[in-house]
């Protein structure tokens, strides 16, 4: 996970949603 803390959280969270949104999967808003 350290390498999330070098990009950004947000930008984590930006790519999991795209992946999310590719898939088709909804992920939980935390």
């Amino acid at each position: 996970e350290t390498w999330m803390s070098g990009i950004g959280v947000q930008a984590a969270q930006r790519m999991l949603a795209d992946i999310a949104q590719a898939t088709g999967v909804t992920l939980p808003a935390e």
